[in-house]
């Protein structure tokens, strides 16, 4: 038996969710090419701006090579073009030509310089390297899923949930909440940073998301958690 006392009485609904990383990306070349190496494996920590594979790009790069020999001599014409106008030696016309022919192979240059950079895998955020489908002399293509590598962090993870339509009236974004881990034994206390507008036609269910910091727990994406929701409180 437990004594009756006066005291504030919190109504809390439970549901299945699961764990994600706030950031989770698959990663894929922006260009078609066969893989000429892999930097990094599952596990390996990574920054942002990491290069973490390449394709071949030697013709690219032997295009720059022609481009930047052209250029060259441009900017000596250029240069010598300019003086001589300076000096009103020449035409404008002559001068306005060895200019835009100096532009010009600048312009190319760098688009040649920017297609060889798409020949690059780039991790786009810091965290750790889950998945690497990528191998040395395979061929690989721009959103195939043999051509990702994925990218996790989980400093701070999200935890998301179906909510039945029932609960739509009562449940917003700041209410209190409760996440329990069980394969861990651990509860942490958040809030509900996002609900959904939209009513899912099919289980009649809307989305719930919460944050977590990693710091004291080891989530793992995927990770099955319970969310108990704080949708009425009487003082």
């Amino acid at each position: 038996t437990t004594d009756a006392a006066e005291c504030v009485f919190n109504h809390y609904i439970e549901v299945q969710g699961t764990v994600d990383g706030d950031q989770n990306i698959a990663v894929s070349p922006q260009s078609a090419g066969i893989v000429t190496a892999v930097y990094v494996k599952e596990g390996s920590p990574v920054k942002k701006g990491q290069v973490m594979a390449e394709l071949d790009a030697q013709v690219l790069k032997q295009s720059l090579e022609e481009v930047n020999t052209q250029l060259v001599l441009a900017n000596s014409i250029f240069q010598k073009q300019a003086a001589l106008w300076e000096k009103k030696i020449g035409s404008e016309v002559q001068y306005l030509q060895a200019k835009a022919s100096k532009d010009a192979l600048e312009q190319r240059a760098n688009t040649i310089k920017e297609q060889i950079q798409m020949a690059k895998v780039i991790s786009p955020i810091s965290g750790t390297v889950e998945s690497v489908p990528l191998r040395v002399g395979q061929m690989a293509s721009p959103g195939m899923p043999t051509s990702t590598i994925r990218v996790i962090n989980m400093n701070v993870a999200k935890i998301s949930a179906d909510v039945a339509e029932t609960y739509a009236t009562r449940i917003k974004n700041g209410n209190d909440a409760v996440v329990s881990f069980p394969d861990l034994g651990k509860d942490i206390e958040s809030k509900l940073n996002f609900t959904s507008r939209f009513i899912d036609p099919t289980n009649r269910t809307f989305k719930v998301e919460c944050r977590v910091s990693s710091k004291d727990v080891e989530l793992r994406a995927n990770m099955i958690a319970y969310i108990k929701i704080k949708d009425y409180t009487n003082e």
